[in-house]
């Protein structure tokens, strides 16, 4: 059996920090060349950045490069928990970009292709239609907006649930609830409610419309949707691609789950590579 070069190895760590305190430890995975293109990971909910290694490194035996960011107040975020005031336009408009000039900075002849998980994505397609060309691609995976129209009976259950999650984390500070995500910031709660009571995503506080800007927008989006994800629907996934004008979709099948494909590399990275050689 061939061991990958990348096997074992360590991530670089650069730490970012953005105008309230919270500071950003960001993975940098180096290929072997660094004019070759740098997937920027951003993680689901509860999603810590470390949990990204082995597909860091598996972009890298695929010839790539690839940062790997936390999330505010996420993994190894300081302060870490759900304290924070912060919703997704404050992320946009902070953390994205300083991660994005970061790539830059590390890489400076890389196409940045951004790669959102679930919350990630979110988050990935508001500063895909604030940053437009200074993003080569957008792949979104197991991600969704959980417009509660597209799911029928459990799209009314959704709706009911994340407006009761919102009301509670206003009062409280954060949603700490049944479903297992542990503590979520209001502000990212209150956003996500209003995507899936709406499927828009001019969210709270935003400057621009972002609707009109990601149907204008005309960089090139991938959707995956994973076997197995009982968070995010095929359906779910398309919904949120088709909002571009150039869309692609692809279903991993299988019973991988909304988090668990993280840990098998080797059931994206394929996809991913043959998409951005066509980018």
């Amino acid at each position: 059996m061939t061991t990958p070069a990348s096997a074992g190895r360590r991530p670089t760590v650069a730490t970012l920090t953005y105008k309230d305190g919270t500071t950003n430890p960001v993975r940098i995975f180096r290929g072997p060349d660094p004019a070759a293109p740098c997937f920027l990971l951003w993680p689901g909910v509860n999603v810590p950045a470390g949990y990204f290694d082995d597909m860091g490194r598996a972009l890298v035996d695929a010839g790539f490069n690839a940062v790997a960011s936390e999330l505010r107040g996420q993994g190894d975020s300081r302060p870490r928990g759900a304290g924070g005031a912060h919703g997704f336009q404050d992320v946009v408009v902070e953390d994205y970009p300083a991660v994005s000039a970061l790539v830059r900075q590390k890489f400076p002849s890389a196409p940045r292709i951004l790669v959102g998980h679930s919350l990630g994505g979110l988050m990935g397609v508001m500063y895909a239609a604030r940053a437009r060309r200074n993003l080569a691609g957008v792949a979104l995976i197991a991600c969704g907006t959980g417009y509660y129209k597209l799911d029928g009976l459990g799209g009314a259950a959704r709706r009911i649930g994340t407006s009761v999650a919102a009301r509670a984390s206003a009062r409280r500070g954060h949603w700490s609830g049944p479903d297992g995500l542990g503590e979520v910031p209001k502000g990212i709660v209150r956003d996500f409610d209003h995507l899936v009571q709406t499927g828009d995503f001019n969210v709270d506080g935003a400057d621009i419309d972002y609707e009109a800007r990601i149907a204008a927008t005309r960089t090139p989006v991938l959707t995956i949707a994973i076997g197995g994800d009982q968070m995010v629907s095929d359906r779910q996934s398309r919904y949120v691609g088709e909002k571009f004008p150039s869309h692609a979709h692809v279903r991993i099948p299988g019973e991988l789950g909304h988090n668990q494909w993280v840990l098998s590399p080797e059931s994206v990275v394929p996809t991913l590579s043959e998409w951005a050689s066509g980018l």
